[in-house]
């Protein structure tokens, strides 16, 4: 009996690296993963694993179009943030043209270009697993505007309902929420050490506002593979648990035997502080705690419809696994 195919993009990165170790062993299963560097070390490990590797561009569409034919199922993702961080992103930037916007015409554009060589090959597609977020403008009625890393995946989910229906017909759609690992990797979560020696996280929400945060390189895979599981057209909100600042302090107090508090700035200190991301990537709490990460859609699975419990401990233990001496000392 012949195989099924599952193409991965971003098979190198943090979901995609989930996804393959989800179905790398999976006899049912032959698994394609798609980098822009099939020589790099990473990507060798993959083809020892077993994994055919195959090399495309996002910005190339013809390669993707290639890197899909014969798949059964497509697991497709794109990263706003990647050009964000760029010592150049200046240079790239039209007159008038913030980081925010450049980034979000960027997704947009990558994603749809995935989107259009999944279609052209949607013949032999049961799935398209489309990795995106709900968009904030539409679901708090105008309040939040500027939360561009949502939606410019949102609008590239527009795009395939209104635009490409071959491919709409087969598309799934999982939101990953809030990265555990955000509070070690990203300036604008981590701990800041204060003049009394105590270390503080800084965010808008109330301190025991409860929002949802995944270990994305344990549970990105599991999700997907429920999704595939299931008919077309369900949408997943993919958390691990829901978890407030509150306990994350004091999980890093447990973890890193230091005093960690949590404090409820203003969004001027916040801008202040960070100029460039600092209102986008916290605004996004903020939405998530009034409506809900994914808007408060009535449509939207949870965890739990598809089999999985709340999970603090692995929440834990994700972030257990990190150099948190880099931070404390």
């Amino acid at each position: 009996m012949s195989k099924s195919t599952l193409v991965v993009i971003g098979a190198t990165g943090t979901q995609g690296a989930s996804v393959v170790d989800s179905y790398v062993t999976n006899p049912g299963w032959h698994v394609r993963a798609v980098t822009r560097n099939p020589d790099s070390e990473i990507a060798q490990n993959l083809t020892e694993k077993g994994c055919e590797v195959v090399k495309a561009d996002l910005n190339d569409l013809e390669s993707l179009k290639n890197a899909f034919q014969g798949a059964t199922a497509i697991f497709a993702v794109t990263n706003y943030w990647e050009p964000f961080f760029d010592s150049d992103i200046t240079s790239r930037l039209n007159p008038n043209q913030s980081i925010p916007q450049y980034c979000y015409e960027e997704e947009v554009r990558l994603g749809v270009n995935l989107a259009e060589a999944a279609a052209a090959n949607a013949d032999t597609l049961t799935h398209y697993i489309w990795s995106t977020l709900s968009s904030p403008a539409k679901w708090s009625n105008g309040k939040y505007t500027g939360v561009l890393h949502f939606e410019a995946k949102a609008a590239v989910t527009d795009h395939i309902h209104q635009k490409l229906p071959q491919l709409s017909a087969k598309m799934s759609q999982i939101q990953i929420v809030f990265y555990a690992t955000n509070i070690f990797y990203y300036d604008l979560m981590r701990p800041r050490k204060q003049e009394d020696g105590v270390f503080r996280i800084d965010r808008l929400v109330p301190e025991k506002a409860k929002l949802p945060f995944i270990d994305t390189r344990k549970d990105t895979g599991p999700f997907v593979k429920a999704l595939i599981d299931r008919p077309v057209g369900a949408s997943l909100l993919a958390y691990t648990a829901m978890v407030s600042f509150g306990q994350l302090t004091e999980i890093l107090g447990r973890i890193t035997g230091r005093k960690v508090i949590y404090h409820q700035c203003s969004l001027e200190e916040i801008n202040t502080k960070f100029p460039n991301e600092g209102e986008e990537g916290s605004l996004s709490d903020v939405y998530a705690f009034e409506y809900g990460y994914h808007g408060g859609d009535p449509t939207c699975l949870m965890p739990r419809d598809v089999g999985f419990e709340d999970r603090p401990g692995v929440i834990e233990n994700c972030l257990a696994k990190l150099e948190w001496s880099s931070i404390f000392g």
